[in-house]
């Protein structure tokens, strides 16, 4: 191997990835020596670059995304239509399965569900309401923080809207240190 030429080559990729916000691509190997090392070592560095790119440009969309929606909203004064609203663009931004928000009755000490970014079933809806439902929602958000369920087992399954969801995050919605509903997101993942 042309140990001045693979150094040479690789430096003109270096420079051209300092100039350049593209850096697509890759080195060749084409040795197993030390230079063959330090080409492995750039195209492990560009792989972390590229990705995190990704995300940054992926946060990017989301920001601009939820700069919409807060623009949207800022000219909604009915609280249904509001609830719908969020719900709907929640699921639909960061590609939940579902987000739900019950808010709290607090004529008939319970929670009820106000609104779902997917259409759910009446059995769905009637379920929430179950007193099973409503206690493992009250455990949840007793503590005032939200709450990570990574895997939906057994215990969970009356919660969720459907037995595609495989993980959640429960979330309380407070007011001035009161809780007035639950924020639910659903991932199918």
């Amino acid at each position: 191997a042309d140990l001045t030429g693979d150094l040479r080559r690789i430096t003109r990729r270096l420079r051209e990835v300092a100039r350049s916000a593209e850096i697509s691509e890759r080195l060749d190997v084409l040795s197993l020596d030390e230079i063959g090392d330090l080409v492995q070592a750039y195209n492990e560095i560009q792989d972390r670059v590229q990705t995190q790119q990704e995300t940054l440009q992926q946060e990017h969309r989301r920001l601009l995304a939820l700069q919409a929606i807060s623009s949207r909203i800022s000219s909604i004064f009915d609280l249904e239509q509001l609830l719908d609203e969020l719900a709907k663009s929640a699921r639909t931004i960061f590609e939940y399965y579902n987000t739900l928000i019950f808010l709290v009755d607090e004529q008939n000490h319970a929670l009820r569900l106000a609104s779902s970014g997917r259409l759910i079933s009446e059995e769905q809806r009637d379920r929430f309401l179950q007193a099973e439902s409503q206690e493992i929602l009250a455990g949840i958000v007793g503590s005032g923080e939200p709450h990570n369920i990574t895997e939906v087992a057994p215990d969970y399954v009356d919660i969720v809207s459907s037995a595609d969801v495989r993980s959640a995050i429960v979330a309380p919605m407070l007011v001035g240190g009161k809780l007035v509903g639950v924020f639910v997101t659903e991932s199918d993942k």
